[in-house]
């Protein structure tokens, strides 16, 4: 699986995208991948050994990547725990509770280990750069997908009203 294929599924396990149609389509496709990019971009600005790193041509210690995980994660995840409770309508968040935490963790540690360190070898500007090629792909991918991926979420959600029925 490559890159894009592995962003994109983990972003669309996490929420799938409402409407398949009209304005804001792209926004909608790339929302997770681009919220994600946001919060790294914001995480780096606090760390002083991230910032160094994109100047310089060494690598951020493993410290400084662990802290970026770390604030990351938590400004997506509370980003897209804002989106559950208010019901804004452009993406349902799939994920729940200590599920969603696991999900966004994992996206970021894509994001921060295979993106940011591998392709963009530890340069932000890099990493910046990389964002909208990656975003073309991600929305090509979903838009491919979606129609599936919704009917598998609603066969989830109607297996867990009958089980819940069932309790």
């Amino acid at each position: 699986m490559d890159l894009v294929e592995r962003i994109a599924n983990k972003s669309l396990e996490i929420a799938l995208p409402l409407g398949a149609a009209g304005r804001g389509k792209a926004r909608r496709y790339e929302l997770v991948f681009r919220e994600g990019v946001s919060a790294m971009r914001k995480a780096q600005q606090m760390i002083p050994e991230i910032r160094e790193a994109a100047l310089g041509t060494k690598a951020p210690p493993p410290q400084a990547v662990a802290e970026l995980k770390r604030l990351a994660a938590g400004t997506l995840l509370k980003g897209l725990e804002r989106r559950q409770e208010s019901k804004r309508g452009e993406i349902v968040v799939r994920a729940w509770g200590e599920r969603l935490g696991r999900l966004v963790g994992e996206f970021v540690d894509i994001l921060v280990d295979e993106l940011y360190l591998g392709r963009a070898g530890g340069s932000f500007a890099r990493f910046l750069r990389l964002e909208n090629a990656l975003a073309d792909g991600i929305y090509y991918y979903t838009d491919r997908n979606l129609s599936r991926l919704w009917d598998d979420y609603k066969r989830e959600r109607e297996a867990q009203k009958a089980a819940q029925a069932t309790a």
